[in-house]
């Protein structure tokens, strides 16, 4: 992997860079006209994204909206591009469904709420189309990483950025993280800065608003992180008694920005080994029995990971059944700050309501 910290090699990746950001901006110019058309479903379609790559936090946000809608009996569905998955075309997703057949976000999502219709489609107008006619009681569209996919028109769209990695410190890709300019920003309705520190203070919320430069129409909203009880990754059971603190941990993390994880899990226990993977990794043999190998030499030991790796953990066979009840997963959901919580529910769920339609395309 490149250092992007070296001196020689930012002065590299200046021309790529600087040849890529002409490309997006052509990009959006030509839709930004009409060029490129994009259409808009007569319905109310939420868009939850981000400008730079990965990490931000995407899916607890989505569950959080869900959990909104469900509160509010709105019948929401979700689509995404199911990244990463060994399948192609439209799926409308079930529990026979594996994360090497939809993707981990959306098995993930899609298992805890059983009730609200999944799709995944590279294609996002046909993706729409088709879970309207799959699906015609939808009310709502959730689309879950579609800010780039400028062909279809959200009537909302949400934009999460990682306190920690602001958009505001980065660069283009290749030479930083942002799929698109800065600038872009301004396509958003609302701005979330995710990951913050429990502890933030009052004048590092205005630091961040102030840095951001957000129009008036926009709305800022701050989250952080709330870690659940452990469960076990197969079965999805709640875990009856919790590992001593001096049990042996080996913490497995594949996923984009894994420190808060780590820290949190270094917070509850001694005897920590880490074994990182790289974003959406797809678990194959040789890791495998590296964790089992593990279990086999510490008897009181535990695998503990995140509950998107257990997504693809779960979609393996290759693990003993009776190593498996000690393969578990902690889940996270997201807590909004500065008393933000009320606020944005009401945002989302009163758009919806004004807009309510029949799916319709126009």
């Amino acid at each position: 992997m490149l250092n992007r910290s070296n001196l020689l090699v930012k002065l590299l990746l200046l021309v790529p860079t600087g040849i890529y950001s002409i490309i997006v901006a052509l990009r959006n110019w030509l839709y930004n006209l009409g060029f490129l058309s994009s259409v808009k479903f007569d319905l109310p379609v939420i868009c939850v994204g981000n400008i730079a790559v990965g990490g931000t936090g995407k899916t607890p946000h989505v569950e959080h909206i869900l959990r909104v809608f469900n509160q509010e009996s709105i019948l929401a569905s979700v689509i995404s591009r199911g990244y990463k998955r060994k399948t192609k075309g439209y799926i409308a997703i079930t529990p026979e469904h594996t994360a090497l057949d939809v993707g981990d976000e959306p098995r993930q999502i899609s298992r805890k709420f059983p009730t609200v219709p999944f799709v995944v489609c590279g294609d996002r107008i046909t993706g729409i189309q088709n879970l309207r006619s799959d699906f015609p009681l939808s009310q709502v569209v959730v689309m879950d990483d579609g800010f780039q996919h400028r062909a279809v028109t959200p009537g909302m769209s949400i934009i999460l950025t990682d306190y920690n990695h602001p958009i505001y410190d980065d660069y283009l890709l290749p030479l930083g993280n942002l799929r698109e300019s800065r600038s872009q920003l301004k396509r958003a309705d609302i701005v979330i800065v995710t990951k913050c520190p429990r502890s933030i203070k009052p004048i590092d919320l205005r630091i961040a608003t102030k840095r951001l430069g957000l129009f008036p129409y926009q709305k800022i909203y701050f989250t952080t992180f709330e870690y659940g009880e452990l469960h076990k990754v197969w079965g999805n059971k709640l875990l009856d008694n919790k590992p001593k603190t001096l049990s042996p941990i080996l913490l497995v993390a594949g996923i984009a920005q894994p420190q808060p994880f780590i820290q949190h899990v270094k917070e509850q226990y001694n005897n920590l080994s880490i074994k990182l993977f790289s974003d959406h990794y797809v678990f194959e043999g040789p890791d495998i029995l590296v964790m089992v190998e593990f279990l086999k030499n510490n008897p009181e030991g535990y695998v503990i990971t995140t509950e998107k790796d257990s997504m693809r953990l779960a979609a393996l066979d290759s693990i003993p059944e009776p190593l498996q009840s000690r393969f578990l997963y902690i889940p996270i959901e997201v807590r909004f700050l500065n008393s933000g919580n009320n606020q944005f529910n009401k945002q989302i769920v009163e758009y919806v309501k004004a807009n309510k339609r029949n799916g319709i395309i126009h």
